[in-house]
């Protein structure tokens, strides 16, 4: 996988699309999961700031995560690129953006 694509599982029985790694559709109870590369792009519907991180966030405060609904449906919550940041605002439009110098599932606002 490269490093800006985001894939989703889908249920090859029944077509439900999920980010986490279930064992059997909650939908239809099949175990029949591919993987499905999906656009990466959706909008904000909530976010917070973080003024106080812990761990490996301690010192990148502050920082926003958001809850966003992609396009396909799916809803996740992620941490918002912050070279970014001034622009957050509900609805705003978002894409996958993975960060080079970490793992984290990161968006960024588009303009």
């Amino acid at each position: 996988m490269e490093s800006q694509e985001l894939y989703c599982k889908k249920c090859n029985s029944c077509g439900f699309l999920t980010l986490s790694a279930n064992y059997k559709c909650p939908e239809c109870s099949q175990f029949n999961w591919i993987d499905k590369k999906i656009k990466g792009e959706g909008s904000i519907y909530s976010y917070s700031k973080i003024n106080v991180g812990f761990g490996r966030m301690a010192n990148k405060t502050p920082y926003y995560l958001a809850m966003i609904q992609l396009d396909e449906g799916l809803n996740l919550l992620a941490y918002i690129d912050f070279s970014f940041k001034e622009n957050i605002q509900i609805n705003s439009k978002v894409k996958f953006h993975q960060r080079t110098e970490d793992n984290y599932l990161s968006f960024k606002v588009l303009e």
